[in-house]
């Protein structure tokens, strides 16, 4: 749990999505000390936890109200409303809750009006239909009566998607059933595991969001609590290069609502062999942290894992660093392509600029399928500002969704095809001398393993 919530915290963007996911570990923790405290862990003292907590989960609250319209939830302001998001916002007010924290009422009633609109309306296709389950089921802990809504998306399931009783719609369905008192019919009951099949990775509601709701449905109520496997594979999506934040967000209140083990790292040992020139080992001992081994350790280029002998007991391991690379990072090509030209005035490339001229940052993306949530991220050389006039933003188009402008970088949130787009915007020059040229990088955030990145080289910048 702890290690999710770092995943989360350290998260550069900040959608509606990523925000209420930011906040999720906090909000399904807020009942228990022992998991509050183990999401303290690495901040300096507890009331600077507490301050940060507070202020997550204050900015999911005001990340859903600000991008929240008649329709529902946007990802950005003035955006389009997307159902899941609008249930993911429903659950977390929901999660905040049952675990004793404040809800705004205003807020609530708005939100979950637009969830019962959302179960209420005919399933298009399989994902539309986990969607309503998701509505079904949120209505329902909120307290609505769903029982004609839950019939018409049986009916639906039956008739278009024979293999549902193996998917998350079974398990949001059983429990649903289980929440109006329905009798308990075989033809209705919790699957032991669901299918890995037909879920659409490119969104929200990947495999992964799938498993991390079923725990939870198994973690409430009468039903059997996850087994190993279970857990299991709950980890695997989570750490995988594919967990999103939607998964990372699910799993931490999965995660929270299933009683901890007694596990122990038996027989395993975490220790440094290297470290940066002018620090000297032997570094901190790693300590027994809630079943982890946990070694802080810094200026540590080289770890050493011994883990033994294995049985069938499984084992996961994460490492998280703090800092800037001292090089740019090697282009790479996964699936998307991006680039960087700075153009003087005249619109020519260079590498040389006096102190005070205007340059044109063009950066071009393009990846091998469609994408609609890609971010580009472009660092700027330490001898460049941002411009902060309208007029050095970047211009309109239908495939460019955000533009953010910061101190030290540009980020742009896009939509992305196999023919390339491309974007620019202003800086200047400011400081002389040769500066090191960042990468610029572009990564889908719902399917994470699709990335790219370019840079290297210097910027001359002379008085």
């Amino acid at each position: 749990l702890r290690t999710v919530g770092e995943k989360l915290k350290d998260y550069p963007y900040g959608c509606t999505e990523q925000l209420i996911s930011r906040a999720m570990p906090f909000a399904a923790t807020a009942k228990n000390p022992r998991l509050r405290a183990l999401l303290a862990q690495g901040y300096p003292t507890p009331e600077k936890a507490k301050e940060d907590a507070d202020r997550t989960l204050q900015a999911a609250l005001s990340a859903i109200r600000a991008n929240f319209s008649y329709s529902g939830a946007a990802l950005w302001p003035d955006g389009e409303a997307v159902d899941f998001v609008t249930c993911y916002a429903a659950d977390f007010l929901l999660t905040l809750r049952e675990n004793g924290l404040g809800v705004p009422a205003d807020l609530a009633e708005d939100v979950f009006g637009v969830v019962e609109s959302v179960a209420s309306r005919e399933a298009r296709d399989m994902h539309d239909a986990r969607v309503k389950a998701y509505a079904c089921w949120l209505s329902l802990r909120n307290g609505t009566i769903m029982t004609q809504n839950l019939e018409r998306l049986v009916d639906w399931l039956n008739e278009n998607a024979p293999q549902w009783k193996k998917d998350v719609a079974a398990a949001l369905v059983a429990d649903c059933r289980a929440m109006l008192r329905m009798s308990k019919d075989e033809e209705f009951a919790m699957p032991d595991a669901i299918a890995k099949e037909g879920y659409d990775e490119d969104g929200f509601f990947s495999f992964g969001a799938a498993q991390a709701i079923y725990a939870n449905v198994r973690s409430r109520g009468e039903w059997d609590r996850p087994g190993q496997a279970e857990i299991d594979e709950l980890l695997n999506q989570a750490f995988s290069q594919y967990g999103t934040t939607t998964v990372l967000g699910l799993t931490a209140r999965a995660l929270a609502g299933i009683p901890a083990g007694d596990a122990r790292p038996e027989g395993v040992s975490v220790s440094c062999l290297d470290y940066q020139e002018g620090f000297e080992g032997p570094g901190p001992e790693a300590v027994l942290q809630d079943g982890a081994l946990v070694l802080a350790s810094p200026m540590c280029t080289r770890f050493h894992v011994d883990a033994g002998p294995r049985g069938r007991e499984r084992w996961f391991w994460h490492l998280a660093t703090e800092g800037y690379d001292r090089e740019p990072a090697k282009r790479r090509s996964n699936g998307m392509e991006v680039s960087r030209r700075y153009l003087n005035s005249k619109g020519d490339a260079v590498t040389r600029a006096r102190s005070g001229d205007v340059l044109t940052v063009e950066l071009t993306v393009r990846s091998s399928r469609q994408l609609d949530n890609v971010a580009v991220v472009d660092l700027l050389p330490g001898g460049l500002e941002p411009i902060l006039d309208p007029s050095a933003m970047p211009e309109e188009s239908e495939s460019l969704v955000r533009f953010e402008r910061r101190e030290d970088r540009a980020v742009f949130f896009v939509r992305t095809a196999p023919d390339p787009e491309t974007y620019t915007y202003k800086v200047r020059a400011v400081t002389a001398g040769t500066w090191n040229i960042p990468s610029v990088t572009a990564e889908a955030m719902y399917r994470p393993e699709m990335n790219a990145a370019f840079g290297g080289g210097t910027l001359e910048v002379t008085r």
